[in-house]
């Protein structure tokens, strides 16, 4: 079956989707695919189903089977103040499930690259992300679509340890 990908813009929210959410984590929490995932509450879920965020939904069907978020930024995240860029004209690829049974399909890099796209369309200078050093597969579709490590902290209140990824478009 051939999946399908939704994209749902910054101007409007999504919480039609917020069970569908909820079960696709579960399912990636049960299995341990993502042991370093920042804990998505949800209020947390609710607040990426919701404005200034672009979302993008990829369906098998009628199941979502992953999900992942274009954060658009006014000012940067307290964990990101010690960089010298203006938050102004500035992104966050931002959390991305995809369930462990779609894991190794391309998934996850396909909706990156739909994320620098719609990045670079809508003006975005500057990109960023974060991920946890030990999560390679993550780590190496944030290099392939041009983002370099540049920070290594501890951060959240969960003192999850991230590497900050960036690329200037």
């Amino acid at each position: 079956m051939a999946l399908d990908i939704k994209v749902i813009d910054k101007n409007t929210c999504a919480l039609s989707y917020r069970d569908a959410l909820l079960a696709l984590t579960a399912s990636v929490e049960a299995s341990n695919a993502a042991p370093d995932l920042f804990p998505p509450t949800p209020t947390f879920l609710e607040g990426i189903l919701g404005k200034e965020m672009t979302k993008f939904f990829v369906f098998d069907g009628d199941r979502i089977i992953a999900y992942a978020v274009l954060k658009h930024l006014r000012e940067l995240p307290n964990y990101l103040g010690h960089l010298d860029y203006p938050g102004e004209h500035s992104a966050m690829i931002y959390f991305t499930l995809v369930h462990p049974d779609y894991r190794g399909r391309g998934i996850n890099s396909q909706i990156t690259a739909l994320r620098v796209a719609e990045a670079q369309k809508i003006g975005v200078k500057y990109l960023f992300s974060t991920v946890h050093p030990n999560n390679i597969a993550s780590l190496k579709t944030l290099q392939k679509v041009g983002l370099k490590a540049i920070d290594k902290r501890i951060m959240f209140e969960e003192q999850l340890l991230r590497l900050i990824m960036f690329r200037a478009l």
